[in-house]
């Protein structure tokens, strides 16, 4: 208990916006930066001195948060959650802001490309920061249909895997990024080497 009590840090903190999500183990108020117990993963503040990484980019059922994340030796910020709220929004933009590393991974997964545009946003902005990733194939869980189709399998596994020219183009964004001062990596092992080793 001496040791949660020491990471509540409400006292200075009166104006913060609550999400409600876990009890604060010293006020007794609800705690949204990652100071007590319960709090998601994805709204865990930084408490240990780690550099921070924000996992921007391919959402859409995209399977390499999950593939990255247990590689990791750093602090992460993961924006994806089950009900995207205003307050979601606001706190994806305050940690694109304070995160060490702002990092956009693009899969064939991808149907919008508002991404590409934050990508090139940071790299032009805060470049240092900005680290970018494209990964040519990717798999999509698909649920099966509903009735009259009862011998569907449970679950679909679907390759997915960009075209030559969406490859092209996607490179062509590397390189824009790489000029601007940002980092192009160009898989999720490269990623994680990258990132533990400048947490050392």
């Amino acid at each position: 208990m001496d040791k949660m009590k020491k990471w509540c840090i409400c006292d200075t903190l009166h104006a913060v916006v609550r999400y409600g999500h876990s009890t604060c183990s010293k006020c007794g108020g609800q705690d949204a930066y990652g100071m007590s117990r319960n709090c998601p993963d994805y709204q865990q503040k930084n408490t240990h001195g780690y550099k921070k990484v924000f996992l921007g980019g391919t959402c859409n059922d995209s399977t390499w948060r999950d593939e990255l994340i247990p590689m990791l030796k750093i602090d992460y910020f993961n924006p994806v959650v089950d009900d995207w709220t205003l307050e979601c929004q606001k706190e994806e933009l305050k940690q694109r802001q304070e995160c060490d590393y702002c990092l956009y991974v693009i899969t064939p997964n991808i149907t919008g490309v508002y991404s590409i545009a934050e990508v090139i946003d940071d790299s032009n902005k805060r470049p240092n920061k900005t680290i970018f990733c494209m990964l040519p194939e990717a798999i999509k869980k698909q649920k099966p249909r509903i009735w009259p189709f009862p011998n569907e399998p449970e679950m679909k596994i679907i390759k997915l895997a960009f075209s030559e020219g969406q490859m092209k183009s996607l490179n062509s964004v590397g390189d824009m990024v790489k000029r601007n001062g940002g980092h192009f990596l160009k898989s999720l092992n490269e990623i994680a080497n990258f990132l533990n080793l400048i947490n050392k």
